[in-house]
């Protein structure tokens, strides 16, 4: 298989598993979480730096988007279940920003591998990382809210396969801003761009 094929195919992988089942809408609390559905994502490459990695894998994601060319993105890299590994949260935004919310990823560090826990549709920055008592932190982002009304704070916690809407959203003694904004914000690259 040569490479655009080859490219082709995983961006097609790529998009079955973010379709079945590992898109949380950030509204729907009660959506139906597939770790395994995550876990059969192809893992990011792994050579290069974290960000390398990262933009390859999110160049595969929107590989057949409409938008493709016309998105960016901002992340961070931080250790969210304190097993040593990196992991990497970041913001897609398209030509429009976070007008109508970006998506959020949430991956998990792996040996020199990303793994996708979660895509969260509708969230806007800023992104903070609070303390929790599950063992992985709790991310708390800002939902979108239709047109005319303002955007809450959404909490979100490890339901022990992925990230999920808290029930409630309770204060932190501790938290770091993960992404403040998407200012400096950094071009998807198309799969051919991001060998």
């Amino acid at each position: 298989m040569n490479g655009p094929a080859r490219r082709g195919a995983a961006a097609g992988l790529v998009l079955a598993v973010l379709l079945s089942g590992c898109v949380i809408d950030t509204t729907t609390p009660e959506s139906d979480l597939n770790a395994d559905s995550a876990d059969a994502l192809e893992q990011s490459p792994d050579a290069g730096t974290p960000e390398a990695r990262l933009s390859a894998v999110l160049a595969l994601i929107y590989a057949d988007s409409p938008y493709a060319g016309q998105l960016s993105y901002k992340s961070a890299f931080v250790d969210l279940n304190d097993d040593g590994q990196t992991d990497a949260v970041a913001y897609v935004q398209g030509p429009n920003g976070c007008a109508e919310g970006c998506d959020l990823f949430v991956f998990q560090g792996r040996d020199k591998r990303f793994s996708a826990l979660n895509r969260l549709p509708l969230a806007r920055p800023p992104l903070t990382r609070a303390d929790s008592d599950s063992g992985w932190a709790d991310l708390v982002t800002q939902a979108a809210a239709p047109s005319g009304q303002s955007s809450s704070a959404q909490r979100l916690v490890f339901g022990g396969t992925a990230y999920q809407p808290a029930e409630r959203t309770a204060t932190s003694v501790q938290s770091q801003v993960l992404i403040e904004d998407m200012d400096s914000a950094q071009p998807v690259p198309t799969p051919n761009t991001a060998d």
